[in-house]
Order: C-alpha cells, then structure tokens, then sequence
C-alpha cells in the first residue's frame, strides 16, 4: 500500500456541497472554480527514519505548486498548507499544475525528491476537481547480501550510480540509496568490491541495471556459491529485484480553517452606493471543530450598540448575541459527524445597508480545536463614484506599454474611459477601456475594466484617471521601467593575455569565460576577432576545442557569461552566473555566425543525446531573468583567478559546477525553475551561410510578471554540452547584444 501524505483540512470536500445552500454561489462570467486535492506520496520505509533528512511534514511545508496555461504561470504557492481549501476561481482555459519538493541529488541516503503533474480544464460555471499527486522522482537502491559471502569476502563494498554521482555501501548496510538519474542515463551501474579470505587478494565484479524507472526500488540481492570459474574458485551472483515504490500508513494532516466569500472574492471590496448593499456571506470552513470565531470591526459599536469593537460568536453572552441579530448579523455553526465543521456568517442588508460613504472593514478570525488560526478581512467601499481606479501593479507596467484597470461601480454609466498623461504635462490622451476580454461597453455595475496603453516613455512617470459619465475618480500614479543595456555589450573592451578577460583596463568585470581554466593549459577558449563582426572593431569568438598540455588536457567548449569564473578545481570549473539587474526585456537581439563541427570529443558521461559523439554539434544562447535567490560559494586554496582570494565567500544566483562528482547545472525546468522569472533560448543548428553575422532573435518568455527581476543570467557556448566536455572544434561569432524592450 501507498503511503499518502493528505494535504488538506476537508474543506475543499465541504466546498463540493455548498450549491445547494443558496443561489449565492454564482461564479463570474466565464470563469469556474477549481478544487486543488494536492497530497505528496511518501517513499519506501527505511531501515532508519533518522536517515532522512526532511519529514512528511516538512516535505508538505516545503512543496512549491504553480498553475499555469499557454501564457504563463497564473497561480503559485509555497507549501500546501497555503493552497486554499475552498478552491479558486479561473478563466475557462486549459491548465497544467505542477508541483515538487525536496532536495534534487544526483546521490544520496538522506535527500528525496517529488513531482507532480496534472493536465486540467476549466469550463465556465463549473466546479472541477484537480488530484495532484507528487510523486518520489529518485531512482532506489538498496543491497542485501546472502549469509555464504561471509564464507568469502571480507571488507566488501558495492557501488552504485551513474555517471553524475556515486554511493558506496560499507558492508551490510541496509539504508536506501537515492538517485536521480541524468537524462542521457539509463543505467544504474554497481560494482562489488572484497577481500578473497582464501589468499587476501581483491575481488572486484561489475555490471549494470538496465532501463531504471523513477520511483522504483532496485532490491540487489548477493549471494555466493561455491562452484565456477571464476577467480576464486567461487561464484558471486547478483540478481536485482525492483519493485515500486511503495508504503503502507496515511498520515494526514490538517490545515488552519479556510475563510472564504460566497459567490464573491473576499480579498476585493465590495462596492455599492449608501443604502443599497445587500446581504453577504462568508464561510468559515475546518478539519476539525471551530473553539472560536471572532468579528472585529469600528463599525460595531454604533451600528450593532456593543461596548467594544469585537465579538466572539461562539462564546458570547445571551444578550451580546441578540444584540449582533438586531443589527444584521446572523451566523449558523454546522459541525459534521467525520468531525469537520463549517460556520456561514452572514451580514444582511440590515447591517451593510446602514454604513455611509468611505472604506469598512470586517476582521474574520477563526481558530480550530488544534489552536491553528486564520484571519481575512471583508471590506466594503461605500461611494456614490460611477468607477473605481485600481493601483497600477508591477505585472502592469512595463518599459514603453502598461495597462490601466478599474471597476465600473453603478449601474446605467453609458461612457467610460481612461485618461493619461505625463507628470507635470497638462494635456491628457484618452484611452477606450474594454472589459477583461476585450468588448467595449455599455459595462454593467462590477464590470471590471482595463485599458492598454503604449508609446510610452522609458523611466517616465505617468499619470492616469478613470472618468465614467461625469464622474471623474482620483489621479493615480505610475513610472515605466528603464530600457537597461548589458555593459561592453559589443565585445570592444579586452585585457590580459593569459587568461584574456573581457572587459577594460579600468572598468567592472561584468562578463567572464572559461579563459581562465583553459589558461593553466596555455590555451584561450574565447577570443576577441576583426575577421567577423557587426559594428566596432571587435567581435567575441567562442572556440571550442581539446586543449592539452604535455598530452594532459580535456575538451573545452568555447564560451561566454554573465558573471565571474570562481575557481579551477583540477580540470573542472566552478562558475558564478548573473549579475544584478532589474529591466524587463522581451527579447534578446545579437548578431552571430556559427560554424558547427562533428562531436568528436567526450570527455565526460552525461551530455544531451542530440550532441552525443559522432553528431553534428550545436551552438546555444539563453537568457534568464532571476529572483533575488543566491547561493554562496567559498574560494578554495587551489587554482583561484585574478581579483578573489582564497576563504572569499561570494554569492551569485546560480553557482554550477562542472566536476562529474559534484555537477551543478543550471536547471530552467528543475531546481531553478522556482526562482526564473523569464526566459529565452536560441540552439544554432548547422552552419550559418554565409560569412557574415546574422541577426538572431531571442524571444524571453515570462513565466512570473509580477516580479522585477534581480538579476540576469546569459551565457553563450559553441557547443551545447560543454558543460559535460563534449563537442566538437565548433564556433561561434557573437556582437552587438541588445535587449529589447
């Protein structure tokens, strides 16, 4: 049986049942409301649950879940705690959720990784159920020997893995063994290794499990007999039972109360003219018994006669009670056998009809048997405006366009329209506004409204209103983003010699190379060129090739960065990528030329499948936009370039390592993809024609845009799996970098 660990506090269970409480529940045009069952599913028992490192729950806290359609990411969490029980409400569109947690290693007893993936649909009206199950992703081992090996060997070991990592079991040691494995891998290799106790020799056997699966656990069973030809005189056979991953308990674990509008979002206002609200209910929904829920409010002690600003509706007096009736509250507390509970709150017209013009504020706490707590606010705008004007908000605003948003608040408004204009300027141009789908009006009241502007100037403020009718709502505030370029972007500035380096006398370095491992063989990688360029007098050109040094040497791709190379560990490199940045381009615009050769060079296991030895090899460019996530680095003593020092700690958001042992890539869609808020790539395929640069086109996909970035990545290499030592004599020219905004 499957170990489940249950995310959810039952009451998006409850949620299914609510539709027949009331025509309350009307969900807006065009959208349905999704209910997200997000459960992680545990891995195998282990001989020690000290062993691993992260619990059920802390897996559970640490699980990140994204929704997405075709343009991008549309909802995100951080711990399925905070996934709300009573579902959401989207757009009619096809979704994909995604989910994953843990700790992605290539080899290790105590690190686990989970994913999950749900196609979905969401139709208009309708309440849809999405079961994301996050899965264990890591390949399993564990080994167990038959009592005759002990007549044999002693001091055995078995090694397993695969070419980015290894884990070496020390006799009978029965923990479990977890692997990811790299795409280009599809076996897991072992190999046992002893003493012969019949004359001390060594014995060593080898051999592989074809075809390993995730979630599955490989049983490596060793025995001993006692007749063959092999060295010793004895036979060793290794079978391998796999079997999937698999437990046998439920844990479940439940979450604070989930406080939800009925029919409506909570988190906007509700709006309306004085006298004319009506009722509006809020349900407060838990795994277990509710021992509280308060009301807080200034409004309460004029319009419901209480000495105070808050209620307590479950432990309150009699007269308390009928006093919060009188004034238009009425609640209803429903406890369920299984022992869930829900609580309906209700604040009728009696109540939301009395308050006058200006902003009210409800404050809902809720606390359940456990002592877990919720509190949301419902908040009523009260106004006679014909339209309500929105802040403008990051994922708005641009560079040279952004868009305006608002809310028509009346009924019968026959014009609206936004106005904008530069601060300080008295000239204001119009803009039609639209509804979220783009139709032009007559707008009914609680339409919500948008218009898009463009032309606008770069690091510019603006100004803007909503006019409805008459009616004209406050000016509001936004300053467009600032069309940032990359220094040295057409490759002019160089100095040194050994390693060259890509920036001038005088200035920052902003970009770096591989120059500096290759530089300890005698050798520069990337070089600056007149033969091929577009402006200046200066191209780069990235050249890959085997770089030895008295017959000793590896395969080094030809290459450029954002950032800085750390250290040269033996023949491997440590790597800093990106340096801090906020603009917010679209796409990535260079001139290049590449001429491709065949992969004639492997120099370590791992490397795509479409560059393997013997194809043609591939160019690649990629741009990412980051959070403000680093990672920290320390110098090590050994072979430390120019201007860090040794014990120095620095932090850059992603830090790769290329040694086969400790190989840390940059992940678009794995341990990175969390913290890429956009992101563009361009792979050369064949030689370019001509020998002159063309102008490539980097399209960069936002997959957060209510994110500034913190920093940018970009790197260019001539041959697609440097970062495994492989390619060809490849190379690709590159000038004149220009974002585009």
């Amino acid at each position: 049986m499957k170990k489940i660990v249950s995310i959810f506090g039952l009451g998006a269970v409850i949620a299914l049942g609510l539709g027949s409480c009331s025509n309350e529940d009307i969900l807006p045009t065009g959208e349905g409301r999704v209910l997200i069952d997000a459960k992680v599913n545990s891995d195998v028992k282990v001989a020690s649950r000290a062993d691993l490192t992260a619990t059920q729950e802390e897996l559970a806290a640490d699980c990140r879940v994204w929704i997405s359609n075709s343009k991008g990411l549309v909802r995100r969490w951080q711990g399925l705690e905070n996934i709300p029980q009573g579902g959401i409400t989207l757009l009619s569109d096809h979704y994909v959720a995604e989910a994953w947690t843990g700790d992605s290693v290539s080899a290790a007893w105590d690190k686990r990784w989970f994913k999950g993936r749900q196609e979905f649909d969401v139709k208009a009206g309708e309440v849809s159920r999405v079961n994301l199950v996050c899965k264990i992703a890591n390949t399993l081992a564990t080994v167990a020997y038959d009592g005759s090996v002990d007549d044999v060997l002693t001091d055995y070991t078995l090694t397993v893995g695969h070419s980015r990592g290894t884990l070496t079991f020390e006799g009978r040691d029965e923990r479990t063994g977890y692997f990811m494995m790299p795409q280009a891998d599809k076996d897991l290799t072992w190999k046992l290794q002893g003493t012969l106790k019949s004359d001390g020799s060594l014995y060593t056997k080898e051999g592989y499990i074809a075809d390993v699966r995730q979630a599955y656990k490989y049983n490596i069973k060793i025995s001993c007999q006692a007749q063959s030809e092999e060295f010793g005189g004895v036979y060793f056979d290794v079978k391998v039972d796999p079997t999937e991953v698999e437990v046998n308990d439920e844990i479940i674990i439940t979450l604070a109360p989930e406080i939800e509008g009925y029919g409506f979002a909570l988190a906007e206002p509700v709006l309306g003219e004085q006298g004319t609200l009506t009722r509006r209910s809020v349900f407060v929904k838990s795994a277990t018994t509710l021992k509280g829920v308060e009301l807080e409010s200034e409004d309460f002690t004029t319009l419901l006669g209480l000495s105070g600003t808050n209620v307590e509706l479950l432990n309150m007096s009699t007269a308390v009670a009928g006093q919060v009736k009188d004034g238009g509250i009425s609640f209803s507390y429903m406890p369920a056998d299984d022992g869930t509970s829900m609580m309906k709150i209700s604040f009728e017209k009696e109540y939301a009809g009395r308050l006058e013009n200006g902003i009210h504020t409800i404050t809902i706490r809720a606390t359940d048997a456990n002592d877990k707590t919720s509190t949301a606010t419902l908040t009523y705008n009260v106004s006679d405006a014909a339209a309500l004007l929105d802040e403008a908000t990051v994922a708005d605003v641009w560079t040279y366009t952004a868009t305006v948003r608002g809310t028509v608040s009346k009924e019968d408004v026959s014009t609206v329209a936004f106005k904008y204009r530069k601060s300080g300027t008295s000239t204001w141009t119009e803009a039609a506004a639209t509804d979220e789908a783009g139709e032009s009006g007559p707008f009914a009241k609680g339409t919500r409204i948008k218009a898009d502007l463009s032309g606008l100037d770069a690091a510019t403020s603006y100004e803007f209103v909503l006019e409805a009718d008459d009616f004209k709502t406050d000016v509001k505030n936004f300053t467009t983003g600032t069309a940032l370029q990359l220094p040295n972007a057409s490759f002019e500035n160089w100095q040194g010699k050994s390693p060259l380096l890509i920036y001038g006398a005088g200035e920052e370095m902003f970009w770096d190379s591989g120059n500096h491992g290759s530089a300890t063989l005698k050798k520069n990688v990337t070089v600056s060129t007149s033969a091929m360029k577009h402006s200046g007098s200066l191209a780069i050109s990235l050249e890959s090739q085997k770089v030895t040094l008295f017959g000793i040497g590896k395969f080094a791709a030809g290459n450029v960065f954002v950032g800085q190379y750390l250290q040269t560990d033996g023949t491997d490199g440590v790597l800093g990528w990106g340096r801090a940045f906020t603009g917010r381009p679209r796409q990535l615009k260079v001139w290049t030329h590449y001429t491709s050769a065949t992969v004639e060079y492997a120099d370590a296991a791992g490397a795509p499948e479409d560059v393997a030895k013997g194809k043609a090899d591939k160019g690649v460019i990629y741009v990412a936009l980051m959070d403000d996530h680093t990672e920290s680095y320390t110098i090590g003593s050994k072979g430390v370039p120019t201007g860090l020092t040794a014990g120095q700690t620095v932090n850059y958001p992603v830090v790769v390592k290329t040694s086969e042992s400790q190989r840390r890539l940059f992940e678009v869609d794995g341990r990175d993809k969390e913290h890429v808020i956009a992101y563009g790539v361009h792979e050369f395929e064949g030689t370019t024609q001509g020998s002159e640069l063309v102008e490539v086109t980097i399209d960069i996909d936002y997959r957060m845009r209510d994110v500034i970035p913190s920093y940018i990545i970009l790197t260019a290499s001539a041959s697609k799996g440097g970062d495994y030592f492989t390619g060809g004599n490849s190379k690709l020219v590159l000038d004149d970098v220009e974002l585009v905004y």
